[in-house]
């Protein structure tokens, strides 16, 4: 009896310190980061970020998916290494699909911008003082601008349509970040967007990013 109290104070005594440790070393990361910050005890960080989607590509057409994102974050939650943030982000992109026959004669344009507004969360662990892996959830309004152009021969002008619609965008997010100084971070990670229209066919991406922390 007196040895299973024992064990269990002494369990008891563990867990405590090692809770205590990752508290020092979250608030010693977070003492770093926000060193000479009138805003250091907010976490209120702004990012901008660019990448590029994934697309099948072959020889007869031409596709390209360049977008941009720009937007804050704030945290709600910190527990030692651990941090979790409510995250929201404009999204722009802008796709250009180009069709081409065996002669390289292009025969077909497809043009869309995309604009969402995206909100969600962001959790974090701190593997070192620089380094955190990362993953995030969001979703939100988004409007789209479409355009489609069917060539024939001569390059007489089979179809022009245009299309403006509303839709619900959702996007993942997995990546790392590298702290940098100053509240300054950089990040790489791929994402996931899709819409609720045409949930079968997402968007792959690779985006990198510069953030500021306050």
């Amino acid at each position: 009896m007196l040895k299973s109290i024992l064990t269990g104070i002494v369990l008891t005594l563990t867990l405590c310190l090692f809770d205590s440790a990752e508290a020092q070393y979250r608030e010693e990361i977070l003492e770093t980061r926000h060193q000479g910050s009138v805003y250091r005890n907010y976490g209120f960080k702004t990012f901008t970020r660019a990448g590029v989607a994934f697309s099948n590509r072959d020889r007869f057409s031409d596709i390209e998916t360049p977008y941009g994102t720009i937007g804050g974050s704030i945290p709600v939650i910190t527990r030692g290494r651990f941090r979790l943030s409510l995250e929201g982000e404009l999204y722009v992109e802008r796709s250009q699909t180009d069709v081409f026959n065996s002669d390289y004669l292009l025969l077909a344009e497809f043009r869309r911008w995309t604009f969402a507004a995206l909100f969600g969360g962001r959790a974090e662990y701190a593997l070192t003082s620089s380094l955190s892996p990362f993953i995030s959830l969001a979703a939100g309004p988004a409007y789209l601008d479409s355009m489609a152009q069917v060539l024939g021969k001569r390059d007489v002008l089979l179809l022009d349509a245009k299309d403006h619609s509303i839709q619900v965008a959702y996007s993942g997010r997995a990546g790392a970040s590298l702290y940098l100084g100053e509240g300054f971070a950089i990040e790489a990670a791929y994402r996931y967007l899709g819409l609720t229209t045409n949930p079968t066919t997402g968007q792959h991406g690779g985006e990198i990013g510069l953030s500021l922390e306050f």
